[in-house]
């Protein structure tokens, strides 16, 4: 097979946003703001180049926790059946 291409700037530059998006809707949910929290997970989620795998499952999981603590029951589920097909284990 083919190499796979190495990241680009772009890329990585992405990956740092994600990340620095999903510490910071870490710090929102500590002080329990989760409508921020929740929307610093979202941003995280698009700004990931592969939003799939442990990463995103992680995202999901946070994210649904921050919609139970909402009451938008719906979304959590949708969102802990995303984490679970991202990550089963």
């Amino acid at each position: 097979p083919p190499p796979l291409p190495l990241p680009t700037t772009l890329d990585l530059e992405t990956e740092l946003s994600a990340a620095s998006l999903h510490k910071r809707g870490n710090a929102l949910f500590n002080e329990r703001k989760w409508m921020e929290a929740m929307n610093c997970y979202t941003k995280a989620l698009h700004h990931t180049t592969a939003p799939t795998g442990s990463i995103a499952a992680v995202l999901y999981s946070n994210r649904a926790l921050c919609e139970i603590h909402l009451e938008k029951f719906e979304l959590a589920r949708e969102d802990a059946e995303d984490a679970i097909e991202n990550d089963p284990s």
